[in-house]
């Protein structure tokens, strides 16, 4: 009896024991269909997508080249790749964007507009913003302007002025296809080493900050320029070295605010010229090779800017864009009198051929100085007049020789 137990107790355990063989073999075979059964479809794609949604798209710190505006929304590339892998489909990008949509924008030694060079040729209007000239004759300013064929104005902005007036010039200027320099302060007549050195914080930076963020997205302004020939020209800093170095931190400091809060716009410093002595000359080159500084600035009187072309060759050796900012020619003599007659006539054939010595010669942007319109206001019995000697009145000749240049009058797109 003890043998025959013994015996079917064997039988047992082998016959269970083959049992578990086959379960384990049937589930090697069965397992892993029944797991692809049970398993989410794409675990690869569903993390790609959940990587993509957590990183958020940042905003440009500087402007970039026409195509590279997506670099900074598109997912990582490992992302791509397991996605990829998973669908066996390429995966969209993004449309290649520009972060500076129909601006004006430094490229080389150029200035561009939609990824094409434009040349300006144009006006100073320095009145537009005077509080005794009416919202009604800024607009007649501008359309005459406009039917004189200018592509660009130059206007002054200083502390304090008016932010609606900035709006309507804007306003009607674009609506013209004319564009805007827009220069934040003037040099004079009080301003000397210890206002650079110090002084321009408390004035200066938070005016150049509420203007440049209230207005960076106006596609009306062309280039910002810091102030109107900012220079050492008090109690003889003009041969202090040191004089320029403290002009050099404050063009660092204002044009490094303005490149922080517009990354896209070109800007220039504003400088007349580079004067006379070593020192002078030596501080001019320190102002303009500022990496910030994107645009040599000079102002000269007419033909004498390129028998003596010196801003221009620098221009070239930095390869940066060139801007005449202002142009003299005079016309006019005491009490806004022409000073012989026919000199109006005289006057814009001179023009003529120095502008087309501008164009010629590369030069960016090309601005005379400077608009007039006599009285304001009108009717008044102790008015402001707006004239000079260098002054352009309504139905100047030089209006038919700026409206038959060679130059584009693109409209203004938002």
């Amino acid at each position: 009896m003890r043998y025959r137990a013994l015996v079917f107790s064997l039988a047992v355990l082998l016959v269970i024991g083959l049992g578990m063989i086959g379960a384990s073999v049937l589930m090697e075979r069965v397992g892993p269909a029944m797991a692809r059964l049970s398993k989410p479809t794409a675990p690869a794609q569903t993390a790609a997508v959940a990587t993509t949604a957590a990183t958020p798209a940042s905003a440009p710190t500087a402007c970039p080249e026409p195509g590279e505006g997506a670099t900074a929304t598109t997912a990582p590339a490992a992302t791509e790749t397991a996605t990829s892998a998973v669908t066996d489909t390429p995966t969209p990008k993004p449309a290649p964007t520009d972060a500076c949509p129909h601006l004006v924008r430094r490229q080389g030694e150029n200035l561009v507009l939609n990824g094409e060079p434009i040349t300006f040729v144009g006006i100073n209007a320095t009145l537009l913003m005077s509080p005794v000239v009416p919202d009604h004759a800024v607009t007649s300013i501008l359309a005459e302007l406009s039917d004189w064929g200018v592509n660009l104005v130059r206007f002054w902005v200083w502390p304090g002025s008016d932010m609606n007036r900035v709006r309507h010039i804007l306003d009607e200027g674009g609506a013209r296809r004319i564009r805007f320099v827009v220069t934040l302060q003037d040099y004079y007549y009080y301003k000397d080493v210890t206002w650079f050195a110090d002084k321009y914080r408390t004035e200066d930076l938070p005016h150049i900050e509420k203007m440049v963020t209230e207005f960076r997205d106006r596609p009306e302004i062309a280039i910002w320029e810091v102030m109107n020939e900012p220079w050492c020209g008090g109690n003889n800093e003009a041969d202090d070295p040191n004089c320029f170095r403290v002009l050099e931190a404050w063009a660092r400091d204002t044009t490094g605010l303005i490149r922080r809060l517009d990354p896209c716009r070109p800007i220039s410093l504003g400088t007349s010229w580079e004067r006379f002595t070593p020192v002078e000359k030596e501080g001019y080159r320190w102002l303009q090779s500022i990496d910030t500084v994107d645009i040599v600035s000079l102002h000269r009187e007419a033909e004498n800017w390129y028998n003596y072309p010196s801003e221009i060759n620098l221009a070239h050796e930095l390869g940066k864009p060139v801007m005449i900012g202002e142009i003299w020619e005079w016309a006019y003599a005491d009490a806004c009198k022409q000073r012989y007659d026919g000199v109006l006539n005289d006057r814009a054939a001179k023009l003529d051929k120095d502008m087309h010595k501008a164009l010629e010669m590369g030069v960016d942007a090309y601005l005379l100085w400077d608009y007039a319109a006599g009285p304001f206001p009108e009717g008044s019995d102790n008015p402001q007049y707006f004239c000079g000697q260098n002054s352009y009145w309504s139905g100047d000749p030089v209006a038919g020789v700026i409206r038959a240049l060679p130059i584009p009058r693109p409209e203004v797109t938002r």
